[in-house]
């Protein structure tokens, strides 16, 4: 339950970082939107109308096949062949050519200039024309139908639906035009077959007729008149045999009888094989006489069929009949396509702010500096202890911003201060944080005036404070308060060249001391991890209620790792918005091995509060009296 609470206050925190983006670059959205929204009004009231209409074509699957002969056309057509055939023959030049042609005089357009001479001049070929023409009409075909859509626009919306409608003419005209082609092709192929088939049955008959002068045949069934009398032969020579057979059972071979009987039974078989040959002759006949009939009879019957399939071809022919048929006609269109005023308007205006939001979005991104409190927790870990917001009014600009809270102690800036006195408090409930290092990642992010203001809104609230310039690279403490730079500081009372009581100077800030860098010395580390730095550490803590120490960048040198060892706390001063988090959580790193427990927190320093969409609670941070004129007036 525990984790789901936790994701929802991340998620929670993410949303408002949204917003939060969104408000900070309104203006840039507002312009992004308004510059989008003007490009689109312009476009829509110069933009010439242009008319969109179309024809709808049902196109049933139907092989293109006149007859049934399978040697005239194919039927081997898949539905999904068919179709992609048709649609592309309608996307064809062929078509448009020849929907060109039936306008006359086509001129192509120009949304923005209309039916010019430029545009004119452009297109001044028929070739080009008719490209143009296929330009602005599109076939589409509509999913799991057999309906097809011919779309076509203009800027004049009769022309539009002219254009549509003579575009279904051609394309049904070419359907129609292709069956006529294939009808009088197949005529001519019977036409020539028939012929064929016509002289073929005229040899056949003529050799028919011939042969049957030649044997004497009259008819088919006269050549089997022969049959009775073989057998009739066959029939009485048996019975000689038996006869014979039973004569000789009596009588010896020299018996009259048996004489007779084999004189007759010899004259009977003569007759047989007279008979038998002739049989065979007349049979070779037939043979030959029902083959030749064959033949006479399959070329009459090719020839019958083919002047069937030529009455049948001749008839499909003279049917105009098409598989395509158009089931809505193209009407001239009231309104235009483009540009749609109102809507390209509300288009324009959503579109503007959600890719100006994704453009602010993805600017935020790619920004990797630290800008928000939420930011420095989830980057570093560390809570911030204040913001410190960028000078807004013109008095807070051309005043030195190190003395700002002792100058000008009602400003929005000496407000941050106090309030990062007060972070200090609570962060050291149970053991107050009395000896403090300021230091940054890099140079020029504001921690000696965070350093100096800090010690003056604590000497302010009565405690006894003393800033210690420990920057013995580039020392800013002398100069801030107006102190000679050759006076003795730091590192002469490191090396014991002078006093703790002489190295310190009283501040125009009443309980705020100073100690200055002093010389600038060629080992500023070693003199700052010495024990003698540990030894006046101890000592001013005994003198004074607060030790604050400026320290050099953590990135740049070892300094300000050698003085967190030695103080209660460290505290990192960022620039709002100027340094890589990156190079922050480096520095972090860096001052961790130390004691990472003392690393307080950080300060975001020139804070921009007042920019448009700004995290910071802008009333927080509000305007004090003497700095609005008409507040104060």
């Amino acid at each position: 339950m525990d984790q789901v609470k936790s994701a929802f206050l991340d998620q929670e925190v993410n949303f408002h970082e949204f917003v939060f983006v969104l408000q900070k670059r309104k203006w840039f959205i507002i312009a992004f939107t308004c510059v989008l929204c003007t490009f689109v009004i312009i476009r829509a009231f110069v933009m010439k109308p242009v008319y969109s209409t179309s024809v709808k074509l049902l196109i049933q699957k139907q092989a293109p096949h006149v007859v049934k002969l399978d040697e005239v056309t194919s039927t081997g057509y898949s539905g999904m062949e068919y179709y992609q055939t048709q649609y592309n023959i309608l996307r064809s030049r062929f078509i448009a050519e020849s929907v060109y042609g039936a306008l006359g005089e086509y001129s192509p357009w120009d949304p923005w200039r209309g039916r010019s001479e430029k545009v004119s001049a452009r297109f001044n070929t028929p070739f080009s024309k008719t490209e143009f023409l296929m330009s602005v009409t599109k076939i589409v075909p509509i999913p799991n139908t057999e309906i097809v859509e011919i779309r076509t626009e203009d800027i004049d919306p009769v022309l539009a639906a002219r254009i549509a409608g003579l575009w279904a003419e051609k394309y049904i005209g070419y359907i129609l035009d292709t069956k006529v082609d294939v009808t009088e092709y197949a005529s001519d192929w019977l036409r020539d077959k028939i012929e064929k088939a016509q002289k073929d049955l005229e040899v056949a008959e003529n050799v028919l007729q011939n042969y049957r002068k030649e044997s004497s045949i009259l008819t088919g069934e006269a050549l089997t008149g022969t049959k009775t009398v073989l057998d009739q032969l066959l029939e009485k020579k048996a019975n000689l045999d038996i006869e014979l057979s039973e004569e000789l059972e009596y009588f010896k071979e020299k018996h009259p009888k048996i004489i007779a009987l084999r004189s007759e039974l010899e004259s009977v078989e003569g007759k047989i094989v007279r008979e038998t040959a002739k049989e065979l002759e007349d049979k070779d006949k037939e043979i030959k006489f029902n083959m030749l009939k064959r033949n006479v009879d399959t070329a009459n019957g090719v020839y019958a069929s083919l002047l069937k399939r030529m009455s049948e071809t001749e008839l499909a022919g003279a049917l105009k009949t098409t598989n395509v048929s158009v089931i809505e006609k193209a009407v001239v269109p009231k309104k235009p396509v483009r540009p749609r005023k109102q809507r390209d308007i509300a288009i324009a205006l959503v579109g503007g702010l959600v890719l100006s939001s994704v453009i602010s979005l993805i600017i935020e991104g790619l920004d990797q500096s630290l800008r928000t409190p939420d930011a420095v927790k989830r980057y570093l870990g560390l809570p911030c202890l204040a913001a410190i917001p960028y000078p807004r009014v013109v008095e807070d600009k051309v005043m030195d911003p190190e003395l700002i809270s002792w100058k000008s102690p009602r400003s929005t800036i000496s407000e941050s201060y106090r309030e990062l006195r007060t972070s200090l408090l609570f962060a050291s409930v149970e053991h107050k944080k009395r000896s403090i290092v300021f230091t940054s990642a890099s140079p020029e992010e504001g921690k000696t005036t965070s350093a100096v203001n800090l010690a003056a809104v604590m000497a302010q609230a009565g405690e006894k404070t003393i800033l210690v310039d420990a920057d013995m690279r580039k020392p800013r403490i002398a100069q801030v308060f107006g102190l000679e730079s050759s006076r003795a500081g730091l590192s002469e009372c490191l090396i014991d060249k002078v006093s703790l009581e002489a190295a310190t100077a009283k501040t125009e800030i009443e309980n705020l001391s100073v100690i200055t860098s002093g010389a600038i010395p060629p080992n500023p580390s070693e003199l700052l991890g010495s024990t003698r730095m540990e030894v006046l550490l101890k000592k001013l803590l005994e003198l004074y209620d607060a030790v604050i120490i400026d320290a050099p960048p953590a990135l740049a040198v070892t300094d300000a790792v050698v003085l967190a060892g030695r103080v209660d706390g460290v505290i990192l001063v960022i620039q709002y918005g100027k340094v890589h988090r990156n190079a922050v959580i480096r520095a972090r790193d860096i001052l961790a091995p130390s004691n990472s427990s003392k690393i307080i927190g950080v300060v975001l320093n020139k804070v921009e509060m007042t920019k448009p969409g700004s995290y910071y609670n802008t009333y927080y941070y509000g305007t004090h009296p003497e700095h609005d004129p008409k507040i104060a007036g």
